[in-house]
Parts: structure tokens; C-alpha cells; sequence
């Protein structure tokens, strides 16, 4: 027991017998270490919620752009379809078409119409059920519904479709079928604009639907349900059905009524959104206008086309769209990129066989995948935010969620990222605290007691503006009292506070409005930097292209409400376009030329019909022949002219300090049905903007349409004028010829009176003849042979 005493009192005098400096070298040894260690964890955390920060700040700016960017699509979509419906070319189409389909089935003898039912059956059988692929039981359906197809319908699906030389998909491309029919002439002179408003706008097809019959009477698409009817075919617990009956019972003119997806079988099982407005003439209702609109017009611009790295999501970010139903409204990033590698991740996720053989068989994950993640049903109970949590494929992701702004389609938004690659430089960060620590150790076995102070005083300072970093305080900075690792770390953190609040001053410019401020990147490796940039000029483009779509819908809605309000005054309705169309334009001057015939030179010319800013008197009766001039020219070629490089002496505007020439002069045909009634010509000092020119040739052709129909109100308000002069002519002699026929029926009975008088007279006579022939009788017999001498002379006499 002794040894053992011994033993620790020799253990003892050894480490008190160490020299001072060996304790403040260890002192010093595990105070660097901690401190390292402490330094380290620290910023590593602080750096991780820092980055933390910017990537939902980042994940949130994405969101609201793609969500502004679909909320003003979605919106764009339904003011153009309202806008067509109320259009008069499209109350014109349905009055003329109406007509001509109800009479399709006299043109053709029952026999020819029996045959043509059973080649359309036959069509149906082969390329439609060819088409339809896995939807077996309504290919059936619709093969059994030929049987029950009106004789119209079997004409025209024959005409249009069965018939149609190109493919499916592309029956749109028909102009006129080969028949004599008032159905395709009204068809031919139509479609082409309703294509290109088609074509124009992002929609897949448009349909006129007569509310009397129910009857599809037009189709741009020419699918199956072009000509069927919505109330008894095979199209009427459709989604198209649906779109037509709750539009047919609106009571609001305007109203345009927007459906949720909806894998559609008149359009091959594709996935479309339906925009159903009513149609009205006269304050009567008259048709349904239902445009529909591919899942592609979505995708585009969730995707962006594809271009997730550019807009900043990195190699595993995306933006998806998720019902209320939880199921996905946009295709997943993973499968549109790596569809097998998508399906493997669901069979680890043990997602149901079902559910994976429905994205296979719809080739889409809309409507198709169950998305059940925590920022889902957060969302589902009205809340918006960010959160850290498993996404649809089971991975770590950090989230942005919030709830689209459209009444119809309440519809969810994320933008999320996956938190490996998010926290990527947070792993490089952890090495670089691990190397920054093993430096500070040797330095700290080199490193005397007399550095002690200076070197743990930065550590503190360090540690402070960490801290306050952590809690969102930027007002932190260190000064830096030396070059060594703890210096260059705390220039670090220095530059990170800065970097922090540049970035916070530019996203909150940003959020203001302010898209010209300025943020220098750090180059290309700078994703976050860059990433904010084009976030900026995202949001810069999409406020333009908002401002330029806005000018644009207000000017075809102020144009046609001048051209409804003076249908009846044509020469007023020339004025009024040109003036109101040179002040939208913010131009100059102006003119505008009809087509006009010579009938003694038997040819056409351009007549100045109205113009603003030139010298009226000058040129009220300025006449251009065909190709003659810029004008002339463009009616011969019926294309719009664009010139900004305007010769010299062409036109000059009077301004207060005398003539000026003009910078850009546009000219552009008056079209209705590909035919040019005249030209617009406007000058200005500026030059304009395509949007601009895409506007006048957009509007010109419902000028042209409201000049037509103010020269057909005109005709007929004079032919009634006429008709009325002449029933008050044909009234006037109808009324001498009355007074006539009174005169003569008198004569008549005053000639049947005398007749009578005449009548009572003759029959007088004719007694008194008797008479007197009895008496000659008598005389005869008493005086015998004299009395026959005597009857002879009295006989004579």
C-alpha cells in the first residue's frame, strides 16, 4: 500500500514539476483546439441556414415567377376566347353555318348517305381505334355511335375527316372540302382565321356549338366530335358536354368558364383544360364557343422548355403543379428527362402497380401521380411557406409552396430542390472548417502564451458576428488584424455578410418593381448570383411582355367597341377607326383607302376614304391603282409593308415649327376572308415595335369585317328607304284603282236599272203588238179580199 502512495506522489511531482510554458503551451494547445472546433461548428451552421435561407429565398423568387407567368396565361387565354365570342365574326360564322349544316343531308340521296355511314364506320374501326389505343371500351362506343349519327353529322365527318387526305392530328389543314355544298363555302371563307387565332394563342381546338340543336356545327381540329350532338350522342357526359351545358346556362354575356384537366376522348385521350363562353346576337344567346388547350401549354411553362439549369433549379430542382385531388397537374422533371429512371424510383418508393402502369399507358404524370409530401397538405389547409421535407420521390428537398390566384383551378405550386445538391458547398464547407482546424493546431503548438490574447480576442469577434449573421443581423463587421488563416476567415465571413446584404437589397429592389438595379456576380461559378440575376431579367421580361399583352387585349377591345358603335355611319366609322388608331399608336398621321370599282375603265383602284394629319382638301380625292405606290403595292401582294427607312420627300408632317419627315411608316391591308378591302397607312416620328405592327395587322381584320357590315347596314337601310317609297306608291294607286272600281260599280247599276226600265217597255210594246194584230185579224175577216189588200199596205206600212 505504500508502493502505491509512492507511486502517486512520483506521478504528481512529475506534472508539477512541468515548466510553465509546456502548461501554457497545453493551455494554449486546448484552447486553439476548442476554439478551432467551436470556430468551425459555428460556421458551419450559420453558413448552413445562411445557405439555407437563399435557397428557399431562390426556390420562392422561381415560384412566384412561374406562378405569375401561369396566372397571366391562364387569364390571357380566357380574355381571348371572351373576346372571340363576342367578336361579330364569330356571331357571323354560326348565323351562316347554322343554316348550311341543317340542310348537309339533302345534298346526298339516302342510299349515297348509307354508304357514306359505313366507310366513316370503317374509318373508325381502323385509324381512330388505331389512335385511341388503350381506351378499348369508347373506341367501341364510338364505332357503335355511326348507327346513330345524324345523316348531317355522318356528311360532314365524312367530308372533313374520313375523307380528309391529311392525317389525324392535322385535319385542321382542310380549308374546303370537294363538294358543292353552301356549308363549305361558308367553311372555306372562316377557317382560316379561326386557325390562325388558334395557332396564335396556344389552344388545341375550337368548337361552335348551336345551343337550339346542340349540334357541333364547327371544328378547327376535326376530331370525332366535330358534327355530333352534345344532349343525346356519345360526346354528352363528355367534358366537352359538361363545358357546353354550363355555358348554355350562364347568364352573363362575358362569362368564360374554365374546366380542370381532363383526359378528353374527342381529342385521343390527350389531356386538355376547356374555356366554354356563350355566343350572342342581337341580345339573344345563339352558340358556345369552346376553345380547349393542351397539358403542353402548361408544361412550357413550368419546364421552361426544359431549361431547369438556367433558371436556376440546378440538376435536381423543378416546379410542379399538384390538385386539390393530390394529384400532380405538370409532368415530373425525372420523367420527362429519365422516364425508366423515374419508374425505378417509384418501384423503391413501392408505389402501386396501378398507379406506375397509368403514367405508362397516359405517357404523363397528370392526373397519373399521387403527390402526399408535408408542403402538399400544408398547402391543401390554405397556407403558403417553405419547408424542409421528403418530396414525391422519397428525397430530402427543400420546398416553396403556396396556392395559385385562379378562381377555377386552385391548383398548388412548388419549386424544390433536393437538399444534397442544395448543401453541396455546405460539404466543402465542412472540409475547409476541418483544414482551417488542423492549421490552427500546429499554429497553436508553435504559438507562445504572449499570443494567446490576440489570438483568441478575433475568435470571440468571429464567434459575435456568426451569431448575429445566424439571426438575420447584417450589421456585423470585423476588422481583420491579421493575414493568417483566422484573418483570411474572418475576411470570409466579412465578404459573406456583405454578399448577404447585397443580396437582401437586391431581392427587396426586385420585389418593389425596380427590375434595372444592378448585382455584380462573382462569375460563372456563382450560382447564386447569376441565378438572381436572371431572375431579374426574368421578371423584366415577363413585366414587359404583361405591359405589351395588356396594350394589346385593351386596343382589340377598344376597337371593337367603336367598330359595334358605328356600324350604322360608315363614313363616320372611317374617321373615328383612323383617328383613334393613329392616337393608340402613338403616331403621326394616317390614311385609309377602300377598294373602289371604275366601272367605265372596268378596273379597281384605291379611294382615300378618310385621313389625320395631312392636308384634306388636297388629297379627299386621292385615287391609287392597283400596285401603284407603297400602297398600291401592298394591296397587289395583300401583305403588310414595314418601312423605317422612309425616302426622302415620301410624306411630311405639319408640326408648330414646320414640315417633318417621318421616322417608320407602316401599311397594312384590310382583310376579310384573305381578300384585301383596302389599306391603313400610319406614320409616325418613332419607330415601331413588332407588338405594335402585330396589333394593327390583328385588328385590321375586325376593321375590315365592321366595314363590311357598316356597308351592308348602309345598303340596306337604303333599300328600305326604297321599299318604303314604293309601298307608299303601290298604296297611293291601290287607293285611285278602289275609287275606280266604286265609280264603275255605280255605272254598272244604273245600266241594270235603265236595262230594266228597257225590259218593262218592250214588254209594253210587244202587248200592244198582239194587240193590234188581233184587231188587223178581225178588220180582215169582216172585209175579206179588201181586208187582205188593206193588211198588205198596213203591212207595208
Amino acid at each position: 500500500m505504500s508502493d502505491q502512495s509512492s507511486t502517486s506522489r512520483n506521478v504528481g511531482l512529475r506534472l508539477n514539476d512541468l515548466s510553465i510554458r509546456v502548461k501554457v503551451l497545453l493551455n494554449m494547445l486546448m484552447i486553439a483546439v476548442l476554439s478551432s472546433i467551436a470556430v468551425g461548428f459555428l460556421g458551419y451552421y450559420s453558413a448552413k441556414k445562411s445557405l439555407e435561407e437563399a435557397v428557399f429565398d431562390q426556390l420562392t423568387s422561381v415560384r412566384e415567377v412561374k406562378r405569375r407567368a401561369l396566372e397571366s396565361f391562364i387569364e390571357d387565354a380566357k380574355e381571348q376566347v371572351s373576346v372571340l365570342a363576342q367578336s361579330r365574326m364569330v356571331a357571323d360564322a354560326v348565323m351562316e353555318l347554322s343554316p348550311a349544316y341543317s340542310i348537309m343531308d339533302f345534298y346526298y340521296s339516302p342510299g349515297k348517305i348509307t354508304l357514306m355511314r359505313r366507310d366513316l364506320k370503317e374509318f373508325y374501326r381502323t385509324s381512330v381505334d388505331r389512335k385511341l389505343g388503350d381506351q378499348d371500351l369508347f373506341s367501341k362506343q364510338l364505332t357503335k355511335s355511326t348507327d346513330e349519327l345524324s345523316d348531317k353529322a355522318v356528311v360532314l365527318q365524312n367530308l372533313y375527316i374520313a375523307n380528309n387526305k391529311h392525317p389525324i392530328g392535322k385535319k385542321e389543314l382542310l380549308n374546303r372540302a370537294n363538294d358543292k355544298t353552301a356549308y363549305s363555302d361558308i367553311h372555306e371563307r372562316y377557317h382560316s382565321s379561326f386557325r390562325r387565332f388558334l395557332m396564335a394563342d396556344g389552344f388545341s381546338d375550337i368548337l361552335l356549338v348551336n345551343v337550339h340543336t346542340s349540334e357541333v356545327i364547327y371544328s378547327v381540329a376535326k376530331n370525332t366530335d366535330f358534327g355530333s350532338s352534345l344532349m343525346s350522342g356519345v360526346f354528352r357526359q363528355s367534358a366537352l358536354g359538361q363545358a357546353f351545358t354550363l355555358a348554355r346556362n350562364s347568364i352573363r354575356p362575358n362569362m368564360v368558364i374554365l374546366s380542370d384537366f381532363v383526359s378528353y376522348e374527342g381529342a385521343y385521350g390527350e389531356l386538355q383544360l376547356f374555356f366554354s363562353a356563350p355566343v350572342y346576337e342581337e341580345g339573344e344567346k345563339i352558340a358556345v364557343l369552346i376553345a380547349t388547350m393542351p397539358l403542353s401549354a402548361v408544361n412550357k411553362i413550368m419546364t421552361d422548355d426544359g431549361d431547369w439549369v438556367e433558371e436556376g433549379l440546378g440538376i435536381t430542382g423543378e416546379t410542379y403543379l399538384v390538385g386539390k385531388d393530390q394529384l400532380m397537374r405538370s409532368d415530373a422533371r425525372l420523367f420527362e428527362e429519365e422516364s425508366e429512371k423515374f419508374y425505378e424510383e417509384l418501384l423503391d418508393l413501392n408505389v402501386p402497380g396501378e398507379e406506375i402502369n397509368q403514367i405508362k399507358s397516359l405517357r404523363t404524370t397528370v392526373l397519373s401521380k399521387t403527390v402526399k409530401t408535408e408542403p402538399i397538405l400544408d398547402a391543401l389547409k390554405g397556407h403558403s411557406g417553405n419547408m424542409l421535407s421528403k418530396n414525391y420521390l422519397g428525397k430530402p428537398a427543400l420546398s416553396a409552396y403556396s396556392t395559385l390566384k385562379i378562381r377555377e383551378l386552385p391548383w398548388i405550386i412548388i419549386a424544390e430542390m433536393q437538399e444534397e445538391e442544395a448543401f453541396e458547398s455546405i460539404e466543402r464547407l465542412k472540409w475547409n472548417v476541418a483544414l482551417a482546424t488542423l492549421v490552427i493546431f500546429i499554429i497553436g503548438v508553435i504559438i507562445s502564451n504572449a499570443y494567446s490574447t490576440s489570438f483568441t480576442r478575433p475568435i470571440y469577434k468571429l464567434q459575435e458576428a456568426i451569431g448575429k449573421l445566424s439571426k438575420g443581423d447584417l450589421s456585423a463587421s470585423i476588422p481583420v488584424t491579421s493575414a493568417d488563416e483566422i484573418g483570411q476567415t474572418i475576411e470570409s465571413m466579412n465578404t459573406l455578410i456583405e454578399r448577404t446584404r447585397d443580396t437582401s437589397d437586391f431581392a427587396r429592389d426586385i420585389g418593389k418593381g425596380n427590375f434595372e438595379t444592378k448585382f455584380e456576380t462573382y462569375g460563372n461559378k456563382d450560382i447564386l448570383g447569376n441565378s438572381l440575376v436572371k431572375m431579374r431579367d426574368r421578371l423584366k421580361e415577363v413585366s414587359i411582355e404583361d405591359y405589351r399583352r395588356q396594350w394589346v387585349n385593351e386596343g382589340i377591345t377598344k376597337f371593337a367597341d367603336i367598330t359595334r358603335q358605328y356600324l350604322d355611319n360608315v363614313d363616320q366609322l372611317y374617321e373615328v377607326v383612323l383617328r383613334e388608331l393613329v392616337d393608340y399608336l402613338s403616331a403621326n398621321q394616317g390614311m385609309l383607302f377602300l377598294v373602289e370599282d371604275d366601272e367605265i375603265a372596268d378596273k379597281s383602284f384605291l379611294q382615300l376614304k378618310a385621313c389625320y394629319a395631312f392636308d384634306r382638301q388636297k388629297y379627299l380625292d386621292k385615287k391609287i391603282g392597283f400596285g401603284e405606290g407603297l400602297a398600291g403595292r401592298c394591296w397587289q401582294e395583300n401583305e403588310s409593308l414595314f418601312i423605317d427607312d422612309v425616302p426622302e420627300g415620301y410624306s411630311k408632317i405639319v408640326t408648330g415649327l414646320g414640315l417633318a419627315s417621318p421616322k417608320s411608316i407602316l401599311i397594312v391591308p384590310l382583310k376579310f376572308n384573305e381578300q384585301a378591302l383596302g389599306v391603313i397607312e400610319v406614320a409616325s416620328f418613332d419607330v415601331f415595335e413588332r407588338y405594335m405592327i402585330e396589333f394593327v395587322e390583328r385588328i385590321s381584320e375586325n376593321i375590315a369585317s365592321a366595314i363590311t357590315s357598316a356597308k351592308h347596314n348602309t345598303r340596306t337601310a337604303h333599300l328600305l328607304s326604297d321599299a318604303q317609297k314604293l309601298t307608299q306608291e303601290l298604296r297611293t294607286r291601290e287607293e285611285e284603282m278602289l275609287q275606280n272600281t266604286e265609280e264603275l260599280q255605280t255605272t254598272q247599276e244604273e245600266m241594270a236599272r235603265r236595262q230594266y226600265e228597257l225590259e218593262e217597255v218592250r214588254k209594253e210594246l210587244k202587248k200592244e203588238i198582239a194587240l193590234k194584230d188581233e184587231q188587223i185579224l178581225f178588220y180582215k175577216s169582216q172585209l175579206g179580199e179588201k181586208g187582205d189588200d188593206l193588211s198588205s199596205e198596213v203591212e207595208k206600212v
